[in-house]
């Protein structure tokens, strides 16, 4: 069955031990799991390729409105000024899903006269810990 975005829950924490805060005003997000891939073809094969599994890249980009007040906010800024990892928890149906430990990669704002200031945070995998599944996961 498909799920609705809208229920989506974003929270960010500071640790593994640290409270997570929803992240007020995000409205888009993209998780990038993917692997490198490597050719192991030798002679004796046959004329397809071969390849094996090579490392594991998790890349997240968040986007939405800038809540300057929101902990999630002064949280993601302040692990981004000091080069700190974010625990970041996204539950796909508010209940279920992953938390990862990423590394804000970008941290950007901007705004036009006619429209809203907007954040885009690039994040990508600091690979302390493997992605936690959160309930059943995803």
């Amino acid at each position: 069955m498909p799920l609705a975005g809208y229920n989506v829950v974003v929270s960010v924490a500071t640790g593994a031990s640290a409270t997570y805060t929803a992240f007020d005003g995000i409205s888009d997000l993209t998780v990038s799991d993917s692997s490198d891939l490597l050719e192991i073809t030798d002679f004796t094969d046959s004329r397809l390729r071969r390849r094996i599994a090579g490392m594991r890249d998790i890349s997240i980009s968040l986007s939405g409105d800038v809540e300057t007040t929101a902990v999630a906010y002064t949280n993601a800024r302040a692990v981004y000024e000091a080069g700190n990892p974010l625990i970041v928890r996204i539950l796909p149906d508010g209940t279920n899903g992953l938390a990862f430990s990423m590394l804000i990669s970008s941290f950007e704002r901007s705004a036009t006269v006619d429209g809203k200031v907007e954040l885009s945070l690039s994040l990508e995998h600091e690979g302390a810990f493997d992605p936690i599944l959160v309930g059943t996961g995803t």
